[in-house]
């Protein structure tokens, strides 16, 4: 893929859509705003979200999805209500590291190895860290707040300085 800025999109997709046989087709798209800036959410028929993007511009987006997806999505007249996922694409592992992850409040963080251990798999901290790069929908499922066990934050999907940012907002507010 070619950008005109390449900063200006920070997509990262480590799944391809029509990986497997359960995998949802995108069919919408609706915004929000975060403390880093818009992101932009692509929705199946059932209007759950699949993948999140932070991409500077929603004529940047559309491009963007048209490329990746081959499809016109259409865009949600109104806010989503509610915010659902569709995570059927990933393996029960990296589902559960990401639900457990979900569960941390706003304001803490985590250890990769007390994720480990909370879903049953004591030894497995690089394959949580594994998971949580391939977190469909980073800033909606708060992978930010994991950390190292040695007190360093880490790498992210989006960036250390978004990452710090985010981290840093939470303990703030």
């Amino acid at each position: 893929m070619h950008f005109h800025n390449p900063r200006a999109i920070v997509a990262i997709d480590y799944f391809p859509f029509m990986a497997s046989k359960k995998t949802a087709i995108p069919q919408f798209y609706s915004q929000i705003s975060t403390p880093i800036g818009t992101m932009f959410l692509i929705l199946d028929e059932e209007r759950k979200i699949l993948r999140s993007y932070k991409i500077e511009s929603e004529k940047q987006f559309l491009s963007f999805a048209k490329r990746t997806f081959g499809a016109i999505l259409h865009k949600l007249p109104s806010p989503l209500s509610s915010i659902q996922y569709n995570l059927d694409d990933l393996t029960d592992f990296s589902r559960s590291v990401l639900y457990e992850t979900e569960n941390i409040p706003a304001g803490q963080t985590r250890t990769y190895e007390q994720i480990a251990v909370k879903i049953g798999h004591p030894k497995a901290q690089r394959a949580v860290g594994s998971a949580l790069a391939r977190n469909p929908v980073p800033y909606l499922i708060p992978c930010h707040r994991v950390i190292r066990k040695d007190g360093n934050i880490g790498n992210y999907i989006l960036g250390k300085e978004i990452k710090e940012k985010l981290l840093q907002e939470e303990v703030t507010n």
